[in-house]
């Protein structure tokens, strides 16, 4: 994995098209569009919907664009494969490669273009973030997710 440092990245929910719009135009180094805690349960379809619109017709310029899907909806990127303009699939709470090697087979239709990026959020992700970090292939970035690791510390 070589380094390619990002001065900002802003995350907006992807239901939200007046933020995703206003993310567009940032000056924003990287935005990625969430699906996950940033979107109520019964807004779900929509955020998908709404990724997907926004990558077809929005000008990025320059951005590094990611969509973070839910823990568990490889689904959700197979949906995202056809996406030209997306960059990264991040995939939060991850805690063992073969998520990633999931992700991967539902991205097959995308022939290798679109990256991942491992989001670290649990104690058992940390546990196994050297094998995450050695999956390779599309793996392009690793985040930490404090907020969420700190409660599954129960702290």
């Amino acid at each position: 994995m070589s380094a390619q440092p990002r001065r900002t990245y802003l995350a907006v929910p992807a239901h939200r098209r007046n933020m995703v719009e206003g993310a567009a135009r940032s000056a924003a180094d990287a935005v990625f569009l969430d699906l996950e805690d940033a979107v109520p349960p019964g807004e779900k379809a929509a955020a998908l919907a709404g990724a997907k619109a926004a990558l077809a017709e929005l000008d990025w310029g320059q951005k590094h664009v990611s969509v973070r899907i839910n823990a568990g909806a490889a689904a959700e990127a197979a949906a995202l494969a056809g996406c030209a303009r997306l960059d990264a699939i991040i995939l939060p709470k991850t805690e063992h490669p073969r998520q990633l090697a999931e992700v991967v087979s539902a991205l097959a239709a995308d022939g290798g273009r679109i990256g991942l990026e491992a989001l670290i959020e649990t104690a058992a992700g940390l546990v196994q973030v050297d094998s995450i970090a050695a999956s390779g292939g599309r793996l392009k970035a690793l985040h930490f997710g404090v907020g969420d690791f700190a409660a599954s510390l129960g702290a």
